[in-house]
């Protein structure tokens, strides 16, 4: 089930949410940087509206994020597809970004919104992931040392092995309690 501008109670900004899904195909929540932590944007109604993968990426500059989640939209309502593994040109100058499926553990830290709109129900989502000025990966050894920590990679299910846990930290999920 998904939310839709019928549904009794909506506040303002859950109600723009719904009618830019409805109107746009998508709409795009930005997470800004802060303290050092990467900020990160992800869409809301790809799934719905194209039976495409919702998709997340971290670390851009807002404006950039959010020009390129629009732009992966263009090219869903289009007809291209995404998955796992793909890369795709023209998303970022001068490099190809790939895609990773985004373990559901991550949904609830990362994509909040996302599961409000689609009322938990555990839809697909890729990552965008970018490389560096040398199309290098951030799991691979020799990617920029000082852009690691802007992309946490969820495909990893493990925190650690995601690189997530400062990020976690920084939003007060990270350690995990043990009352929790």
């Amino acid at each position: 089930m998904v939310r839709t501008l019928a549904d009794p109670g909506l506040d303002e900004s859950e109600r723009k949410t719904v009618d830019d899904v409805e109107r746009y195909g998508l709409h795009v929540i930005i997470i800004p940087s802060e303290e050092g932590m990467p900020g990160w944007a992800f869409s809301i109604g790809l799934h719905h509206n194209f039976g495409h993968p919702e998709l997340v990426v971290f670390g851009l500059k807002p404006e950039i994020a959010h020009w390129l989640l629009n732009e992966v939209a263009r090219r869903i309502s289009d007809g291209e597809r995404f998955a796992p593994g793909d890369e795709a040109d023209g998303l970022l100058e001068g490099v190809r970004c790939t895609f990773r499926e985004v373990r559901p553990r991550w949904y609830h830290p990362f994509l909040g919104w996302m599961n409000w709109f689609y009322d938990g129900e555990e839809i697909p989502v890729l990552q965008c992931i970018w490389p560096d000025h040398d199309q290098r990966y951030p799991w691979d050894a020799a990617f920029r040392a000082d852009w690691v920590k802007t992309q946490p990679l969820l495909f990893h299910e493990d925190p650690v092995e995601a690189r997530a846990t400062e990020l976690l930290a920084s939003l007060d999920l990270w350690p995990p309690r043990a009352d929790a």
